[in-house]
């Protein structure tokens, strides 16, 4: 389903050429997240908690797909392709994970929604990770999937020396 008229702060798609499948019981979107135009794919029931996913690199919301109807018989679903991924814009900014977590605060608020549980995958794990820093009291809770966090996790799961390897 491509609604975009009933999508708050819609702006177009900026890639061109790229498949763009559907999900029956879900919507695109493409909302402005502070001058950075992200897609979001947005379903379930809106007057119901919501849950974010962030997929990881060089994933999609497509990756949350088969998890996403089921989802959405409980919940608001929002998946976002973070910036420079997927249908979401590639701009000339930052890319480290605090920059990227604004970007998908501003698409959340500007999605409406104000609460929500958040779910990441692998860099998506990232960029969670700093949204919980920074955001926490916006989150329900968080699950970080199949990620090892940069000087959070890394240090403990990569051996540095020999005799450890």
């Amino acid at each position: 389903m491509n609604d975009h008229a009933s999508a708050p702060h819609v702006c177009g798609n900026p890639v061109r050429g790229l498949p763009l499948p559907d999900l029956a019981g879900f919507a695109h979107r493409w909302v402005d997240a502070d001058g950075v135009r992200l897609h979001a794919v947005e379903g379930g029931r809106p007057d119901a908690p919501a849950v974010v996913l962030l997929a990881g690199f060089p994933q999609t919301w497509w990756a949350w797909r088969k998890v996403m109807p089921d989802l959405a018989d409980r919940f608001h679903v929002v998946a976002i392709d973070l910036p420079g991924q997927g249908h979401s814009e590639r701009p000339d900014i930052s890319y480290d994970t605090h920059t990227v977590a604004a970007h998908v605060h501003a698409a959340v608020e500007a999605l409406g929604v104000s609460a929500y549980w958040l779910a990441a995958h692998d860099i998506g794990a990232w960029v969670a990770f700093s949204l919980a820093l920074e955001y926490r009291s916006q989150l329900r809770g968080v699950a970080l999937l199949d990620a090892g966090i940069p000087g959070i996790t890394l240090p403990d799961a990569v051996p540095t020396d020999a005799e450890r390897a």
